[in-house]
């Protein structure tokens, strides 16, 4: 936790929570459950290898960016108030005039993911 400042994380961990309240959350690695939260700050996570676990990332002023392997299985729920939703996993989208919400399952789902930013992007990547 930290109040204005940038988490960085490296390695292999099991459950993790990382919060800011001003700064951006850059996690790289794996990990068995991870719990990410910013007020003001963009939540970058790279998940070596395939999905371990559940993910939840919230962010009110920033974006996110999720980049999972091809092979990983799990079931996403999301939405962002007034920024954009792109996905390179097959989804269902529905984008309104104000906010995208977003769901859907991927290999048999067997991790869950929650998403939510107000006013920032959300990628779902592929690695």
């Amino acid at each position: 936790i930290t109040q204005s400042g940038e988490i960085k994380a490296r390695g292999a961990f099991e459950h993790i929570a990382f919060k800011t309240v001003t700064g951006e959350i850059d996690m790289k690695g794996s990990f068995t459950s991870g719990d990410f939260a910013s007020t003001n700050g963009d939540i970058d996570i790279y998940v070596k290898g395939k999905l371990n676990g559940p993910i939840i990332a919230e962010s009110h002023n920033g974006s996110l960016l999720i980049e999972l392997k091809s092979g990983s299985g799990f079931e996403v729920v999301g939405e962002t108030l007034t920024g954009t939703f792109r996905s390179e996993f097959n989804l269902k989208i529905k984008r309104a005039v104000t906010g995208t919400t977003f769901n859907g399952t991927v290999n048999d789902g067997p991790y869950d993911i929650r998403l939510k930013s107000v006013n920032g992007n959300i990628k779902l990547l592929r690695q």
